[in-house]
């Protein structure tokens, strides 16, 4: 169990409304690097988690460390 938030976002939101217009691959991979993006065991970018009343999902999982003030990205 975390002692921290996680922000789980599907992956067709984070490509169509999060990334609109960018390439995601390349956020994401950004994001991981910088440690605000928890990526799978796997290696992928993406991770299984198991949502309440859906069931396990691939997901992204966004770290607080995204939102924190004064991150330099």
């Amino acid at each position: 169990m975390r002692d921290w938030a996680a922000y789980y976002v599907f992956s067709q939101t984070f490509r169509d409304e999060v990334c609109a217009g960018f390439d995601a691959s390349l956020i994401a991979r950004a994001l991981a690097d910088r440690g605000m993006l928890l990526p799978g065991a796997d290696g992928k970018l993406t991770r299984s988690e198991r949502l309440p009343n859906i069931g396990t999902q691939r997901l992204y999982v966004l770290t607080p460390t995204l939102l924190e003030e004064g991150v330099d990205a």
